[in-house]
């Protein structure tokens, strides 16, 4: 099966499925299920939602399986439209994050779900959005919005958007002033900002190319990834969910970047590290004891959508383990899976390559991605170091505007070819504008020209040779 379709129990030994259906029965009380730790017995709304949400979305768990549980949750809803435990249980604060999840759970299979509950949900919960525009954990602390807290609301707009034959005023007035929230610059981590940027891609909102690269350039750095778990204070949500987890980040980075792109790779494998099989789900922490429910169902579902991804490209398990490696490679050498050298006269069609290889998920050298780094540089080192170390392809845009010039013709010439001595070949990937003839290149080396390729096709070509896919695919 290496050249068939990724599956989840490849990917994590065990199907999701098989996973979700003992989660189901291990973790459920009287009407609800057990909020973090199996046996505790401490209810929890929030972690009924995220249960069933994600339970939904595995499609080997039918709807059968889920019908009673989807009857008790509609049984919670009261008449003003929010999800209430039973009265044993003691618990009588309200969260737009319990009904958050809840809803969005119930509009990702409606057909289990009543109307008239779906609308009186859906209501009680955009009526309790802020001036801000955001929400909060719960409505009877206002003015304490957070993107943790908006990113189970916009999973609800946008299944409430694809459940409603017409969309509803109040649905799109809600989109448009989350939207103006999730826009607001705001000093926080890089991990709160991709949060942000997520959810407006779930939203709808076209992409924003250069907030993409400004968190990409921040989160992936030197070949390695700097996206730190977020503490939030405790006072603002319930004690066991204090941190935004690093690894269900994949969560929210698999709508910004490729699944091959080193963050996604990065996160996944620390996502699929995480399990533990003998016990049959993930910690909320390192230093917890116990299987973490809600974090066991969350992240069946980003290896679902993992699985999901890698099969839309066509990558393969093997193409996705090298991938891991070569991610652990870059890191080691705080570099990129290729650069590209050109003279300034050819600038339109490096960026059309170095477009290409980004929606890849390759890493590239292109210099005005990476201005705050060479601001007071000495060029003539930082640019040797780039292409003789840091690169393990390079790729040269070969013209005569590029012999002449001093920059790609001499210094990263030199070091191109310093490298290409030392690995003896499958380095340079020349492409080239002008039939010239280029000091110190080999003949017998392989190369494309633009009259055959296009930069766009020359790019297919170079992803295929280091991600060893189809240009179809990519």
């Amino acid at each position: 099966m290496a050249d068939g379709p990724v599956t989840t129990k490849e990917l994590l030994g065990v199907d999701t499925s098989d996973i979700m259906r003992e989660l189901l029965t291990r973790a459920k009380l009287y009407v609800l299920f057990e909020a973090q730790q199996i046996g505790r017995r401490e209810p929890s709304g929030a972690t009924a939602g995220t249960l069933l949400y994600a339970a939904s979305l595995l499609p080997g768990i039918s709807d059968a399986e889920l019908r009673p549980y989807f009857e008790e949750l509609e049984s919670l809803i009261s008449r003003h439209g929010s999800v209430e435990l039973p009265a044993e249980y003691q618990v009588t604060v309200e969260t737009n994050w319990t009904d958050a999840w809840c809803l969005a759970a119930m509009l990702q299979r409606p057909r289990l779900a009543s109307t008239e509950s779906i609308n009186r949900l859906a209501a009680s919960l955009l009526e309790r959005q802020e001036l801000s525009g955001g929400w909060g954990l719960r409505p009877d602390r206002p003015g304490r919005p957070h993107p943790l807290f908006c990113m189970p609301v916009t999973i609800a707009i946008r299944g409430l958007n694809r459940w409603q034959a017409e969309r509803s005023p109040l649905v799109t007035a809600a989109a448009t002033n989350l939207g103006s929230y999730l826009r607001r610059p705001a000093t926080e981590p890089v991990l709160v900002r991709v949060l942000r940027e997520a959810q407006l891609r779930l939203l709808g909102a076209p992409p924003r190319p250069a907030m993409l690269d400004e968190l990409h350039a921040a989160t992936w750095q030197g070949g390695d990834l700097h996206l730190q778990s977020v503490e939030l204070g405790r006072d603002d949500q319930p004690l066991w969910y204090t941190t935004i987890d690093r690894a269900l980040m994949i969560m929210a980075t698999r709508h910004l970047w490729p699944v091959l792109d080193p963050v996604n790779v990065r996160l996944g494998g620390e996502l699929l590290d995480g399990f533990e099989p003998g016990r049959g789900g993930w910690r909320n922490h390192v230093t917890d004891s116990s299987i973490c429910t809600w974090r066991t169902a969350e992240s069946l579902l980003a290896v679902q959508f993992l699985a999901r991804d890698l099969n839309k490209i066509g990558a393969t398990l093997e193409s996705w383990r090298s991938r891991i490696e070569e991610a652990m490679t870059l890191r080691s050498t705080e570099g990129f899976d290729v650069g590209i050298s050109f003279s300034s006269q050819q600038r339109d069609i490096a960026a059309a390559i170095r477009k290409k290889l980004r929606e890849a998920g390759l890493t590239v050298f292109y210099d005005e991605d990476y201005q705050h780094e060479l601001l007071g540089e000495d060029l003539t080192v930082y640019l040797h170091d780039t292409y003789f170390r840091r690169c393990r392809y390079a790729i040269a845009v070969l013209s005569a505007d590029f012999i002449r010039s001093k920059w790609s013709g001499v210094l990263e010439w030199r070091a191109i070819l310093t490298r290409l001595q030392e690995v003896r070949g499958n380095f340079l990937l020349p492409y080239y504008i002008d039939d010239v003839e280029v000091p110190g290149l080999s003949p017998a080396i392989g190369y494309l020209h633009m009259r055959t390729h296009s930069p766009e096709q020359f790019a297919n070509v170079v992803i295929r040779k280091i991600l060893g896919q189809q240009s179809r695919q990519v």
